[in-house]
């Protein structure tokens, strides 16, 4: 669908940017693993396509990777709405749980260390959604990947925090 004008846009980047396509559909898991294996920087960024970013996004995420190479880091999901396209707040006290259905789910952090004033400092996790986050190239690969027996979407997210 956007083969030329996404090569086109992409080509207009201040950034070194490659565009890779797999020419035969291989589904989300394998795309990420193929993706990961051609990747050559030291962190690994994975956004679901329906993820958009804001100025800034990238510096606080690499910042926490840099500290740790072992942290894997996923930022707070603000919502746009879906007739305005107002910027609303996501939610910073929060975060991933699951269910024994092993249904991911989000969960408020009770813990009175955590600075609900101070909303940068990353908060430890036992899960994490998967649609966004950071993790370092070479620790992703030291993990295993992912399990590309995992054909459909859902389940690759507790599989990866199991694996951290």
């Amino acid at each position: 669908y956007l083969h030329e004008p996404l090569q086109q846009f992409i080509s207009t980047l201040p950034v070194n940017v490659k565009l890779y396509r797999n020419q035969v559909r291989l589904g989300l898991i394998s795309s990420r693993v193929k993706a990961a294996k051609l990747a050559t920087g030291e962190t690994l960024m994975f956004l679901d396509s329906h993820v958009e970013v804001l100025n800034g996004w990238l510096f606080y995420l690499l910042e926490e990777i840099q500290k740790d190479r072992k942290t894997v880091i996923c930022p707070i999901i603000d919502v746009l709405t879906w007739n305005s396209f107002e910027l609303l707040q996501g939610a910073t006290d929060i975060f991933g749980t699951f269910s024994w259905k092993m249904i991911f789910r989000w969960s408020k952090i009770t813990n009175e260390n955590y600075d609900h004033n101070d909303h940068s400092k990353p908060v430890r996790s036992p899960t994490m959604a998967g649609g966004l986050y950071a993790i370092d190239r070479l620790y992703f690969e030291e993990l295993g990947y992912y399990d590309e027996g995992i054909k459909i979407w859902g389940g690759e997210n507790l599989e990866m925090s199991f694996k951290v």
